[in-house]
């Protein structure tokens, strides 16, 4: 029951800290949020690129999942920069 409960706890602050970081729970939003700081660009002409850069990557469909796989992107590009 400990480990129910902890579990429960993580989840809840985890929830909390991406609602604080970001304002939402999607996924889509994240990476609008990540590509304007990534590019330094206006929210509305992140959101194009964003789409635009799924669309290359063979994602037309602005579903929950492309959306995660293409934030993941973002956030390895930075990383990649990060260490260079």
């Amino acid at each position: 029951m400990r480990w129910l409960t902890l579990a429960a706890v993580l989840l809840i602050a985890a929830t909390g800290a991406t609602w604080a970081g970001y304002g939402s729970l999607s996924p889509c939003r994240w990476l609008v949020v990540d590509t304007a700081a990534h590019t330094g660009l206006p929210e509305g002409l992140a959101a194009a690129r964003a789409r635009a850069d799924m669309a290359l990557h063979g994602d037309v469909d602005e579903t929950t999942t492309s959306c995660l796989r293409a934030w993941w992107r973002v956030r390895f590009a930075e990383a990649q920069e990060e260490d260079s």
